[in-house]
């Protein structure tokens, strides 16, 4: 069955609408703009550590949470290749892979070799890749 066309009412309501949806969409593209310029400014005057997060408190008991953190990238084959050589001092199983459906690098065991083994860990680190993440900006107005 095919659907009949809108009557010309409702085709001017249509009309409307699109109009109403396309300003709120170039408005809500813009406010994200502000947004996240805003958020990059909070989060210079409020530093921290490169992961973890921070809390100002305002006078009215705003509170402020500025997060920061890490993406970590890992050539999983370059990693498993590495253990394969003989001088390669640990095992596989000790190499900070997480195995499940995929190969993901296991960040905890990754930092461990960073504070724990150095002459691993350089080696580690030339298959691994790490940046920062978007940093997250939380204000929680506090209840009237």
């Amino acid at each position: 069955m095919t659907p009949k066309p809108p009557t010309p009412e409702e085709f001017n309501e249509i009309t409307r609408l699109a109009s109403q949806l396309s300003n709120a969409k170039l408005a809500e593209a813009a406010a994200k703009v502000d947004r996240i310029a805003v958020e990059a400014k909070l989060a210079m005057l409020i530093p921290g550590s490169e992961e973890g997060q921070r809390t100002i408190t305002l006078a009215d008991k705003t509170k402020i949470v500025v997060e920061r953190g890490l993406i970590y990238n890992a050539d999983i084959d370059a990693l498993r290749k590495l253990v394969l050589v003989d001088e390669f001092p640990v095992p596989i199983e000790s190499i900070p892979i997480e195995a499940k459906t995929t190969f993901k690098l296991d960040v905890p065991g990754y930092r461990w070799y960073k504070e724990n083994r150095q002459d691993i860990f350089i080696e580690l680190a030339k298959c691994v890749d790490v940046k920062p993440k978007k940093i997250a900006v939380t204000i929680k107005i506090p209840k009237k």
